[in-house]
């Protein structure tokens, strides 16, 4: 097994018990195995992310999508906020939306 984690976890990272302050979405990410680990409530994403846990080129998604999308991409699109933070967590699909958007205009936009 690689022990050059993707995400810098404390060693209970597989515990993942759902408490009443847990968001209801969940998240997973693709280990450096190119695994996909999770399912992880936002609780827990949230507290690794505002522990800097959570490397920018982590690609994540809400459990259910088909879209994994680096970490990097939704703090800019937070404006460096947390992004599974209550008040981002509404807005998770449109930011999803808009940063879909933004990879397919430059991969398709002719060079100069």
């Amino acid at each position: 097994m690689n022990t050059n984690n993707v995400i810098q976890q404390p060693q209970n990272k597989l515990q993942n018990s759902t408490s009443s302050s847990d968001l209801t979405i969940l998240w997973e990410y693709y280990d450096d195995d190119m695994n996909i680990q999770g399912p992880f409530t936002s609780h827990r994403m949230s507290t690794w992310f505002d522990k800097n846990f959570l490397r920018d080129n982590l690609n994540i998604r809400k459990q259910g999508s088909s879209d994994f999308v680096l970490i990097s991409d939704l703090k800019k699109a937070t404006n460096n906020h947390n992004p599974f933070s209550v008040e981002n967590i509404d807005d998770y699909d449109h930011l999803l939306s808009n940063i879909l958007k933004e990879k397919k205009l430059s991969i398709s936009s002719p060079s100069s």
